[in-house]
């Protein structure tokens, strides 16, 4: 069964760090096969071994093709994100994390090129304020949004 295309697309080769997920195809052009990159960064005895040096180079010689795949409901909810409400966009939340209750809106199709703008909100019983409002491809730029940014954990 051949994958769907539309669910990836190709990332920055310096958007790829340690802990970045994505897939990578070291055979361009001779197979389709792509590998998650923390498989693909095991060596025999499957010991990690980062070098995004390695990866670096076989990118701009031609030898790796990375792939992304579109931020999609699963992962947000694999993120502790719950789901209860859909309406012009998907909505999620989160609560009483430090007694603070936070809202994920989500805009977009996340069967055809990922979501396209993600709002995250704080909601007490006097206001709701916007932390966060913009476009976020991956679940890369989810988790750095909501842990590094937002710190909600």
């Amino acid at each position: 069964m051949k994958e769907n295309k539309e669910l990836y697309y190709t990332p920055k080769i310096t958007d790829i760090r340690i802990g970045y997920e994505c897939e990578v195809n070291w055979s361009r052009g001779y197979s389709e096969e792509f590998i998650p990159l923390n498989t693909a960064l095991k060596d025999e005895e499957g010991i990690y071994c980062p070098d995004l040096n390695d990866i670096v180079i076989a990118h701009d010689d031609g030898y790796a093709e990375f792939r992304t795949l579109y931020l999609t409901k699963e992962q947000i909810e694999s993120e502790g994100w719950e789901y209860f409400k859909e309406s012009d966009s998907f909505i999620y939340d989160i609560k009483n994390i430090d007694s603070i209750y936070y809202i994920l809106k989500i805009t977009g199709d996340s069967n055809r090129q990922g979501f396209k703008t993600i709002q995250i909100q704080t909601s007490g019983s006097w206001n709701t304020s916007t932390l966060y409002y913009g476009i976020c491809p991956s679940i890369n730029e989810f988790r750095y949004i909501t842990r590094e940014l937002l710190n909600i954990n």
